[in-house]
């Protein structure tokens, strides 16, 4: 936490994603700013903006983003990634918004 506070400080980042597992992780989520994606990995109370179920989710999700940084989309075509996002929505336990409304 300490460390992401300070970075936070000194520059305006475009994208922000903090993810975590562990108890240890909440002090990243509370400095990262309102639009950071936080993201809580498995159970328990969280400060992060998001959950996701498992470890492997995580991974998944951290390969679709390597797989679509790496090329153009061209036309309809559909990357893993995009279908992962479908089927969060769809199935709200594997990619829960924290977010009060």
């Amino acid at each position: 936490g300490n460390m992401a506070s300070l970075m936070m400080k000194r520059k305006k980042y475009d994208f922000v994603f903090a993810a975590g597992d562990d108890f240890t992780d909440e002090d990243l989520f509370k400095v990262v700013s309102d639009d950071a994606y936080s993201v809580k990995i498995g159970l328990g109370e969280t400060s992060a903006g998001y959950r996701m179920k498992s470890w492997r989710s995580m991974r998944e999700m951290l390969e679709d983003f390597a797989e679509v940084s790496g090329k153009e989309q061209e036309g309809k075509e559909q990357t893993r990634a995009n279908r992962s996002i479908k089927k969060d929505k769809e199935r709200p336990e594997a990619l829960k918004n924290n977010k009060k409304e």
